[in-house]
């Protein structure tokens, strides 16, 4: 998966270098930043936290690879637990893993 953002804060929409500094048409109260955060799908984020800062009038370039892991249960060495048995076992209810309980804090 590619993702590429790109902010135009000048509002003019040059075909300039991205090196090249133009001033904003406009005066901005603040600098203009996005916040990413990528996840998987069973736990959220704090994109303030545990994300990545984007500025305005940047580009960015991102790759995601997937990547997956599968862990022997009981009684082999691994002894992993299947969060997700006990998650629909409790009726879809409560958090998945450990790491879901204080994802804010």
């Amino acid at each position: 998966i590619e993702i590429e953002f790109y902010v135009d804060t000048d509002d003019r929409h040059l075909n300039v270098s991205l090196d090249t500094v133009v001033l904003p048409k406009f005066n901005y109260p603040s600098i203009v930043v996005t916040q990413l955060g990528l996840h998987h799908n069973y736990a959220s984020l704090n994109p303030y936290k545990n994300g990545v800062e984007l500025l305005g009038g940047k580009q960015y370039e991102i790759t995601l690879k997937q990547k997956e892991r599968r862990l022997l249960p009981a009684p082999y060495q691994t002894n992993c637990t299947d969060y997700m048995t006990m998650w629909k076992n409790r009726g879809g209810i409560g958090p998945l893993n450990p790491s879901v309980i204080f994802p804010f804090l």
